[in-house]
C-alpha cells in the first residue's frame, strides 16, 4: 500500500513536470509569434531545460520517493516561465539591434543557474538520505550562518550596493553570503525547537497574557535570532531582517502551539517597521517614493512609475509574451 501510494505520488510529480514543460513550450512559441522572430537557441534551451527537470524528477523518485510532490514541478514552472521572460527581452533586443553587434543573451545564463540548482539538488539527496540527520548539525549551522553574515563586514571583501553592504567579491566573482545563510539559520532554528520542543511549552512566566518559557530554553535560540537581525540591519539588508523575523515567529508558533507569539510577533513587527522608518532614511525615501512616485520618476520612482504604465497600457495581465 505505501509503495503505490508512493509511486502514484511520483507519478503525478512527472504529470505537473510535463504540463510545466508544456506552457513553457507554449509561451516560447507565443514570444515568436508575436516578435516574428524564430531561431534555433530557443527550442535548443527548453530541451536543454526538460532534460534538467527528467534528471531532477528521476532523482526524486529515487533517492527521496516519499518527498512532496508539488514543490519541484513549481519551483521549475517559476523558473520556466521565468526563463522565457528573459528570452522575450532578449528577443527585444535582437529584433532592436540593426548595428550587427554581439549581444549578450541572458536567458542561457539562466539556464546554467537552473542547471547549478538541479546538480545541488541531486548533491543534497545523495548526501542528506534523512533530513533528521540535520539535527546533529543544529549548532554547527548557527556558526556558519553568522559567519555567512559577517563576511560582508570584513573590509576588503565586502562591498557596498545601492546602499546595502551585502555583497562579498573574490577577483571578478561576487555573490551575496546572506543567501546561503537563509538555509543555515533555518536548520539551526528548526533543529533547537525540536529538540526543545517539550520544554519550550513549559511556561514559566506570563507576560501580557503570553506565556513565557524558560530563560535557559528560550535564551539561546532568542540571542542567535537578535544578532542576525543586528548583523543585517548593520547591513541594511532590512529585506532579509524581516524574512528572518517572520520564520523565527513562525517556527515558533509551530513549536509551541501558542498563537499569542504570532500577536507578540505582529505587534514587534509594527514596532519594528516605524523604528525602521525613522532610523533608515532609505526606508523613508522608499516610502515617500511609495506614496508619490510620479515626483521621483526620473530617479528613484522610475521603475514603479514603468510598473505603472505597463498596468496602464496592458492591464492586470498584460498584451502578451512579445507584444509589449
Amino acid at each position: 500500500m505505501i509503495n503505490f501510494l508512493m509511486l502514484r505520488k511520483r507519478n503525478w510529480e512527472l504529470l505537473f513536470i510535463l504540463l510545466s514543460y508544456g506552457l513553457a513550450a507554449l509561451a516560447f512559441f507565443i514570444v515568436q509569434s508575436a516578435t516574428n522572430y524564430v531561431d534555433s537557441p530557443a527550442p535548443t534551451l527548453l530541451y536543454l531545460i526538460a532534460g534538467l527537470g527528467i534528471v531532477g524528477h528521476l532523482a526524486i523518485r529515487f533517492l527521496a520517493p516519499y518527498a512532496d510532490a508539488y514543490l519541484f514541478p513549481i519551483a521549475l514552472l517559476l523558473n520556466l516561465l521565468g526563463i522565457v521572460m528573459i528570452y522575450r527581452l532578449d528577443v527585444a533586443d535582437i529584433v532592436r539591434r540593426t548595428d550587427g553587434a554581439a549581444i549578450n543573451l541572458e536567458a542561457p545564463s539562466q539556464a546554467i543557474w537552473l542547471t547549478l540548482g538541479i546538480v545541488l539538488l541531486c548533491g543534497v539527496m545523495i548526501l542528506v538520505r534523512d533530513h533528521r540527520q540535520l539535527q546533529r548539525y543544529t549548532f554547527t549551522a548557527m556558526v556558519i550562518g553568522f559567519v555567512l553574515l559577517l563576511l560582508p563586514l570584513i573590509p576588503g571583501l565586502g562591498a557596498t550596493v545601492n546602499g546595502a553592504r551585502l555583497w562579498i567579491r573574490l577577483g571578478t566573482l561576487s555573490f551575496q553570503p546572506a543567501e546561503i545563510a537563509k538555509i543555515a539559520l533555518p536548520i539551526f532554528f528548526a533543529g533547537y525547537l525540536a529538540k526543545n520542543r517539550r520544554s519550550m511549552t513549559a511556561i514559566k512566566s506570563r507576560w501580557l497574557g503570553i506565556g513565557i518559557p524558560r530563560a535557559k530554553d528560550m535564551g539561546p535560540i532568542v540571542v542567535a535570532w537578535a544578532l542576525s537581525l543586528l548583523i543585517l540591519i548593520s547591513q541594511r539588508d532590512l529585506g532579509t531582517s524581516m524574512l528572518f523575523f517572520g520564520l523565527f515567529v513562525g517556527l515558533l508558533y509551530m513549536a509551541t502551539g501558542a498563537r499569542t507569539w504570532l500577536l507578540l510577533g505582529a505587534v514587534l513587527f509594527i514596532s519594528g517597521a516605524t523604528a525602521a522608518y525613522s532610523l533608515f532614511s532609505h526606508v523613508r525615501l522608499r516610502a515617500t517614493v511609495w506614496l508619490d512616485p510620479f515626483e521621483y520618476a526620473n530617479d528613484e520612482g522610475y521603475q514603479l512609475v514603468q510598473a505603472l504604465y505597463g498596468f496602464a497600457s496592458g492591464g492586470l495581465f498584460g498584451r502578451g509574451w512579445g507584444e509589449g
